[in-house]
């Protein structure tokens, strides 16, 4: 397993638990110890996603698989607040989201 490969893993490791933990948040001060967490995972995947794409599937495919990215990030970034509002109307908690998120992993 190359360098990049090990570390986008665990970057997304770390993101995924954060998530999970985010659920577990009953009071407001409890976030502060969850984030530095979330932002070492969320922080890890930024520079070390593109590197890994690059290393596995070469500069000449990496426009392309780029552009694929940002699109399915772009439809993420709309639905997923729309989901999740509606997962919060119907249980009152967002804490199902946070599971789903953490179960597709981010």
């Amino acid at each position: 397993m190359s360098s990049s490969a090990a570390a986008s893993g665990s970057a997304y490791a770390i993101l995924v638990l954060a998530v999970l933990l985010f659920a577990t948040i009953y009071e407001g001060w409890q976030i502060f110890l969850v984030l530095p967490l979330f932002s070492l995972g969320f922080g890890g995947v930024i520079p070390v996603r593109p590197a890994f794409q690059a290393e596995v599937f070469g500069m000449r495919a990496f426009g392309a698989i780029q552009g694929l990215v940002f699109t399915i990030a772009t439809f993420g970034g709309v639905i997923g607040p729309v989901l999740a509002g509606w997962m919060y109307d119907q249980t009152e908690s967002y804490r199902l989201s946070f599971v789903v998120l953490s179960a597709i992993g981010c």
